[in-house]
């Protein structure tokens, strides 16, 4: 984005809006797929809409601040002062239209190259002048085509022709110590260059408004297309590990995510590396980004060859319709569990936007070390996601929710105290369980209480709660703070109590509410009389019924 020239505050806004507007796309998506009864179709829509949004936004026209000089210059004695002035600056069509830019009052330097000196100029040197308030050093060479000005005081004044507003009057009085008269009246230099601060024209070359339209709108179609393969493939793990378990085998929904983790740790450290090879050996330094985006391209044909060959679609009921989605929000459990991801999501997006730039500008952390927080995170999180189910179902979905808040309180209060950078390394390795195990607990919600045929419905809606407006909505609020406070440590530090306060909440509702005050579904309570009445001869004759037993079964 700053490469294709985009100002820093544009990408801050950019990064602001985006996740709100990604927000409805994964639950349509997820709806879509659901009424259709079929993953695939949509899915390879979806991979194919990545793919060509993210290749445009190579081809996007750049924009830039082209900064120029005066083409010519010129200064001239006059009694004991010195008078500076310029011509205006040609801008991109060549047009000598743009009067030099005052960027600075003073005292500042002036620098004047290729100058020529009209007859009453004596040869200068060097000399020591002295303004109203402030000593100047004036230097020129000993053929006076080069002079400069050191602390000039700067005023405003009309050009003679009032072909440019903009002049400097140095006021120079000579000092009686100075080893070569300067102010010789009717002494003219013309000049061709000239450098300053002072005198700098910037021009836009191509059109601002026109790159940031174009690049937001196909970088929130391509983030909206990301968004829906990552649920849709979620969505489809889900199912298919389900059908796994049902023939006995286990363990498989988090051995899906360890190769997700290993993909993401092995990849991008790989494209890096290649591309600062490529821009050392062949470009001049100057970043390549043919190679991530090409790369991507290919890998997404892969993804989409490998999915036209295996069934995915494996006996999907299809979604009742809007009927399906009153359901979702008549539960209070998946009510309760959406607000669950988007708090989640208000965590990650805080700790996502302003972690790097804690590191960075407050403790000086090299780029490097932030790429290794990112390779630690993974490292960690590989055997525990191997064997993620088995973990996740020791603990329980809701356990594992109340330990990721627990640990992102624990992150964000130690990140606050932290002085050194590499000490940021233990609190990364949380990362298990703020966002791999909780990633699995989450899955595992959804496909144990997903209403039957809102299977990526549930997840869509889970992940744009999580992803899209939770995130934003965590990078707002934690901008605010830092705004307000004027520290992110102390942003880190109410980020870190208000998840224990949000984790006490849920465990109040699952240890006070779900477990002893809430009533019983009608279905749990069929289930506890067919037990009763099953079990009641055997209790009464006191020896083995089998044979009841088993006929009532």
């Amino acid at each position: 984005m700053k490469d294709i020239g985009i100002k820093v505050e544009h990408i801050a806004l950019m990064y602001a809006i985006l996740p709100f507007t990604i927000f409805f796309a994964p639950p349509f998506v997820g709806y879509m797929a659901d009424k259709l009864g079929s993953y695939t179709r949509v899915l390879v829509l979806t991979l194919l809409g990545s793919g060509v949004f993210h290749t445009v936004l190579l081809f996007l026209p750049s924009v830039s601040e082209v900064t120029t000089y005066p083409v010519s210059s010129s200064f001239e004695f006059i009694g004991t002062s010195a008078v500076l002035k310029w011509s205006k600056c040609s801008d991109e069509d060549g047009d000598f239209n743009t009067c030099p830019t005052w960027t600075k009052n003073w005292p500042m330097d002036v620098e004047f190259s290729e100058c020529t000196r009209s007859p009453e100029c004596s040869i200068i040197e060097v000399g020591i002048c002295e303004s109203v308030n402030n000593p100047i050093i004036c230097q020129s060479n000993s053929n006076g085509t080069e002079v400069s000005f050191r602390y000039v005081n700067v005023s405003r004044n009309l050009d003679e022709k009032n072909e440019c507003l903009e002049s400097i009057d140095s006021s120079l009085v000579m000092d009686t110590g100075a080893i070569l008269q300067l102010s010789i009246p009717g002494c003219k230099l013309t000049c061709n260059k000239i450098k300053s601060e002072l005198a700098t024209c910037t021009y836009t070359k191509g059109n601002r408004m026109v790159t940031n339209s174009l690049y937001f709108v196909f970088r929130m179609l391509a983030t909206m297309c990301l968004a829906c393969n990552f649920v849709l493939l979620h969505a489809q793990t889900i199912q298919m590990c389900k059908i796994e378990e049902e023939q006995g085998n286990t363990g498989t929904l988090g051995r899906q995510y360890t190769y997700e983790a290993l993909a993401q740790a092995i990849i991008s450290p790989s494209v890096g590396t290649l591309m600062d090879y490529i821009a050392r050996t062949y470009n001049e330094g100057r970043p390549n980004y043919y190679v991530p985006f090409f790369g991507q391209d290919v890998f997404l044909l892969i993804c989409i060859g490998s999915i036209c060959m295996i069934n995915m679609d494996l006996n999907l009921p299809k979604s009742s319709g809007m009927k399906g989605i009153k359901k979702i929000f008549s539960s209070l459990d998946i009510c309760f569990f959406l607000a669950v991801m988007f708090i989640l999501g208000n965590c990650f997006g805080f700790v996502e936007t302003y972690l790097f730039l804690y590191l960075k500008d407050e403790m000086f952390a090299p780029m490097y070390l932030l790429g290794l927080t990112i390779t630690v995170g993974a490292v960690v999180s590989i055997p525990f996601l191997y064997f993620g189910d088995w973990i996740v179902g020791k603990m329980g979905n809701e356990n594992v929710f109340i330990t990721a808040f627990m640990a992102y309180a624990i992150r964000y209060v130690g990140y606050s105290y932290i002085t050194n950078p590499w000490l940021a390394f233990p609190f990364e390795a949380l990362e298990v369980f703020t966002y791999q195990l909780k990633k699995v607990a989450a899955s595992r919600y959804i496909g144990q209480n997903a209403p039957e045929g809102l299977l990526a419905t549930l997840n869509g809606l889970a992940g744009g709660f999580h992803y899209g407006f939770g995130k934003g909505t965590g990078a707002l609020i934690g901008g605010a703070i830092i705004a307000y406070t004027g520290s992110v440590a102390i942003a880190f530090r109410y980020f870190g109590a208000a998840a224990a306060v949000f984790g006490f909440i849920y465990f109040i509702y699952e240890y006070g509410y779900v477990k002893l005050c809430k009533p019983k579904s009608s279905a749990e309570k069929e289930e506890k009389t067919n037990t009763k009445e099953i079990l009641e001869p055997f209790l009464e004759n006191g020896k083995n019924n089998t044979s009841i037993i088993k006929s009532s079964t």
